[in-house]
């Protein structure tokens, strides 16, 4: 939730005086995220965001809420027009459109409010609003029917591009309308359990899902598969491929994957099938594949994203993942893996030269010597440490050992106990 808060065009020292005054409704005031580097003469057009979370209950009712801080600002001088809605760019609009206090009750809701808002109340440049009336554009859901690619080419002027894209920016697809989903039914002649029988009555009912999609140049963004057995229980499957497609060979192996660990408890019915539309990227629509200038030869992404869109339908969407860094003091716990979707190109950055660490799954437990070093084989010929790491609640000695065979090992020592433990490897 955001209570979105517009005093029309003022200078920023007005507009800082109006941050302190609704400070005392809430500790979490924001400025604009995209202001206009080129303010009108008068200054800077106001725009607040305030965030409401557990607040409202210190007022009887989100109106009255919204009440207290329109006098307080009009104590000041301010006219203000009050949005409580749901995101910031949407709610920003519909304040500058309505004035007075509005309470958006769904996102739904905002998003039809903020589609009749005309695009000449938004701040851009007359020369913009003309050539965009000119074009058919007049309110913001108006920009629904239009390619953002093509209507970028029709504007050559700097100061122009910025306005429109910082628009675009604002208002991500989908602007104002849910996306779109398609439904289709199937109903077997006969309850059937049988695998293959299935994906053939499956991949019917794909092809005219995805012929429909086409007709309106959509592709499928997910799917949901929605199995009804005979004795009334049902059965979901969602699948997501690695992007937007109306191949239906990459979503029936999706589908097969997936069906091949469903367990069936009675022959199937009913087949349904809903999917998402979204409109294809601009990448998927290109004819040629320009490859890697660097690799001499085109870098077949998709193929990846493909593979790992496979292996999220066959095991789950946690089975790829990737490391991110985090902050800590101790090696283990420095990163953690996050699901994944797709891979995206490598942008390799200059660094130091630097050893890799491998880590176990668990750390292993190893005796002591007579020498008081690890027992291993080969033996640990040379000891690096202690560094001490105190935090996270533990306490550990680390280390580096050298084995015989030249390998760098990571251990160490819980603080308070003779035991040493193999972290893992440097190579």
């Amino acid at each position: 939730m955001i209570v979105a808060i517009a005093l029309g065009t003022i200078p920023h020292e007005e507009l800082e005086r109006a941050a302190e005054i609704l400070l005392r409704f809430s500790p979490r005031i924001e400025f604009d995220p995209h202001p206009d580097p080129h303010p009108r003469k008068l200054g800077h057009e106001g725009a607040l965001f305030l965030d409401p979370s557990g607040l409202e209950r210190l007022h009887p009712n989100r109106r009255t809420f919204l009440r207290a801080i329109r006098d307080a600002l009009r104590a000041e001088g301010f006219e203000p027009s009050i949005v409580w809605g749901h995101s910031k760019a949407r709610s920003f609009a519909i304040a500058r459109h309505q004035r007075g206090i509005h309470i958006l009750k769904s996102e739904r809701e905002e998003r039809e409010s903020a589609a009749e808002v005309p695009l000449a109340r938004l701040g851009l440049p007359e020369t913009i609003v003309r050539d965009l009336a000119l074009l058919g554009l007049h309110r913001l859901g108006d920009l629904e029917t239009v390619d953002r690619g093509e209507l970028r080419t029709r504007f050559s002027q700097p100061e122009e591009k910025a306005a429109l894209d910082r628009l675009l920016e604002s208002f991500p697809e989908p602007l104002f309308k849910a996306p779109e989903r398609f439904r289709v039914i199937a109903e077997l002649e006969w309850p059937d359990h049988q695998l293959d029988r299935l994906l053939f009555c499956i991949k019917g009912a794909l092809h005219s899902l995805l012929s429909d999609l086409t007709g309106r140049s959509l592709a499928a963004a997910s799917l949901t598969l929605e199995l009804q057995e005979g004795d009334g229980k049902n059965k979901r499957l969602e699948l997501e491929p690695a992007y937007a497609t109306r191949d239906s060979k990459l979503l029936l192996e999706l589908i097969r994957l997936r069906l091949n660990d469903l367990k069936l408890e009675a022959p199937i019915e009913i087949i349904e099938i809903e999917a998402q539309g979204v409109r294809l990227e601009g990448a998927q629509l290109s004819l040629f594949d320009v490859g890697s200038p660097s690799l001499g030869k085109a870098v077949d992404l998709d193929a990846a994203n493909r593979g790992i869109a496979r292996l999220r339908a066959a095991f789950g969407n946690g089975a790829a993942a990737r490391a991110i860094l985090q902050e800590s003091y101790h090696p283990s716990r420095s990163f953690r893996y996050e699901p994944m979707k797709e891979i995206r190109a490598p942008k390799p950055k200059e660094a130091r030269d630097m050893l890799v660490r491998r880590l176990k799954k668990r750390p292993q437990a190893l005796a002591e010597d007579a020498r008081g070093y690890p027992r291993m084989s080969p033996p640990i010929v040379s000891l690096a440490g202690p560094y001490r790491v105190e935090s996270e609640g533990i306490a550990r000695d680390y280390f580096y050992g050298e084995r015989e065979d030249g390998a760098i090992l990571a251990l160490f020592r819980e603080r308070g106990r003779a035991a040493w433990f193999l972290e893992g490897s440097l190579d």
